[in-house]
């Protein structure tokens, strides 16, 4: 990711804003989608929960730069047991619950 954004200009293409209040968008450096070579690396997932604020189009490339790099098991798809950042953060808030119950 630094070779492609580092002190390069980007261009943000926003889609919603999260329950957080931070800008879901794609990242564009020079024409390239940063968060699609992201993908073709199997360097991050697919969020399923936003990608559908973006066109047909954009959706059909993530999904397929996804399934392609986990066919190769390129990046985090060399690990069998990798888990979403989504999912891990359920998980860490139910742990934390559950330390908080037992004191």
């Amino acid at each position: 990711m630094s070779e492609l954004v580092l002190g390069k200009d980007v261009v943000l293409q926003p889609h919603t804003i999260d329950r957080s209040g931070r800008l879901v968008a794609r990242v564009l450096v020079g024409g390239q989608d940063a968060g699609l070579e992201l993908l073709k690396q199997g360097l991050c997932w697919v969020y399923e929960k936003y990608v559908g604020e973006a066109s047909a189009l954009v959706q059909a490339r993530y999904r397929n730069a996804q399934d392609a790099a986990q066919a190769q098991k390129a990046g985090l798809w060399r690990d069998p047991d990798s888990v979403p950042p989504w999912e891990w953060g359920k998980s860490e808030k139910e742990r934390s619950k559950m330390a908080q119950d037992a004191i």
